[in-house]
């Protein structure tokens, strides 16, 4: 039977890339607290702040990107499956991880770059998620204004990390069958 409330896989995984940027203390040293932007609180309706200044960098942000889906019954890892809820789905997900620093210095940028990717690193092949098939990331840098809608508007550099993630999950897991 069906629960009310089946698995998040996104939120999860978006916790979880948190969790991993946040454990990697080189990171979190240099990324404080208040200048990371979460969007998993249903209590804070706008996390963004209309107004920086140079205590709020870095500056970091997650946002789900996108994902498909893709349903099936036979899968050369799971073999043929059976049951009420014979299916099984392979997700992708996308996410990109966004870092603003306070000047243009390219130094600074790769060293942002380097650490938000040792973070990834040390996460390992499957994020300790049982469902987690593989991900992995790419990066860019870019210069810009600052963000539309803040005061300042000074050129800044921008550390942009797509994050993919591959998930296959048993339909009764996903459903909330049991």
């Amino acid at each position: 039977m069906p629960t009310d409330n089946p698995p998040d896989i996104e939120l999860e995984l978006y916790q979880k890339l948190w969790t991993i940027l946040e454990g990697y203390t080189p990171w979190a040293n240099l990324v404080k607290e208040g200048n990371r932007v979460k969007r998993d609180r249903e209590d804070n309706q706008n996390p963004d702040k209309n107004s920086r200044h140079d205590g709020d960098y870095p500056q970091a942000d997650i946002e789900n990107s996108g994902g498909s889906s893709t349903l099936f019954q036979e899968d050369e890892t799971l073999g043929t499956l059976d049951g009420p809820c014979s299916f099984a789905e392979r997700q992708s997900h996308a996410f990109t991880i966004t870092v603003a620093t306070i000047n243009l210095s390219y130094l600074e940028a790769q060293n942002i770059r380097r650490l938000t990717c040792n973070a990834l690193r040390l996460a390992g092949p499957r994020l300790g998620l049982e469902y987690v098939v593989k991900w992995g990331w790419r990066w860019s840098l870019s210069r810009q204004a600052s963000e539309p809608g803040e005061v300042d508007q000074v050129l800044r550099n921008y550390i942009k990390i797509d994050v993919g993630v591959e998930t296959i999950s048993d339909g009764r897991h996903l459903t909330g069958e049991t």
